[in-house]
């Protein structure tokens, strides 16, 4: 749920709200900040550059 969110383009505070208002408790948006700052660096891992790579 808060992957499919932000992956969609749903900011970061956005999902926060988001998951509470579909009545999901116990997620802290410190929590929400570490899941998307993990998507981030698998974002930026598929999206190297692979000109140098044999």
């Amino acid at each position: 749920m808060v992957e499919g969110a932000y992956v969609l383009g749903v900011s970061t505070r956005r999902v926060g709200d988001l998951v509470g208002t579909l009545g999901i408790a116990g997620i802290s948006k410190s929590e929400v900040s570490r899941i998307c700052a993990a998507l981030d660096e698998v974002s930026a891992f598929r999206s190297r550059s692979l000109a140098d790579e044999r």
